[in-house]
C-alpha cells in the first residue's frame, strides 16, 4: 500500500447547501465505495468576520480506499487538467511527499473531476506512507498506465 491516507476537505459557505458541498466531495470517490464514507464526514461550525457561518468539512480515507481514490481522481481527471498537474507536480508536493490537489467544488458536484485554482474548491491531500526524491513522478508513471486505458493523456 503506498498511501497511508487522504484526506479530502472544503469550506461551506452560509450561501451553500451543506449537504450539497458534502455530495461534490463524495463524488470524488468511486461509485462502490461512496456509501461507506456518505456518514463519515467531520463538521465544524466557525463564525467569519461579519457572524456570517462556516463550516469545514472533511473526510479522512484511509489504506486501499484512500488507493481507489487517487485512481479514480487521476483516471478521471479532465483533460485540461492533466497538463497542469504533470507541470506543477513539484510545486504540489511537500517536504513529507504529501501531494496536495485543488479540485473544483461545483464541476465535482456535476462529477467533473477538474484541477482549479482559486477559494471555491475541495482540497485533496495524499500522504504516503513513505516517501524518497521524485516520489510521485515515479508513482505516476509506472502506476496510472496500469490504472487508466488513457493515461499518459495527449
Amino acid at each position: 500500500m503506498v498511501l497511508r491516507e487522504a484526506v479530502v476537505s472544503t469550506i461551506s459557505h452560509s450561501t451553500e447547501d451543506p449537504e450539497k458541498v458534502k455530495m461534490s466531495m463524495l463524488e470524488l470517490l468511486p461509485r462502490d465505495i461512496r456509501g461507506k464514507y456518505a456518514e463519515r464526514f467531520t463538521l465544524h461550525v466557525y463564525k467569519g468576520f461579519h457572524g456570517n457561518e462556516i463550516k469545514f468539512i472533511q473526510i479522512v480515507i484511509k489504506g486501499k480506499d484512500a488507493m481507489l481514490l487517487l485512481e479514480n481522481v487521476f483516471c478521471n481527471l479532465a483533460r485540461s487538467s492533466t497538463g497542469m498537474l504533470l507541470d506543477t507536480l513539484d510545486e504540489r508536493t511537500d517536504c513529507s511527499g504529501n501531494l496536495y490537489l485543488r479540485i473544483g467544488k461545483q464541476n465535482a458536484y456535476k462529477g467533473r473531476i477538474e484541477l482549479l485554482e482559486g477559494d471555491d474548491i475541495i482540497r485533496v491531500v495524499f500522504k504516503p506512507r513513505y516517501h524518497r526524491g521524485n516520489f510521485w513522478v515515479e508513482f505516476l508513471s509506472s502506476q496510472m498506465t496500469a490504472w487508466c486505458k488513457d493515461w499518459p493523456p495527449i
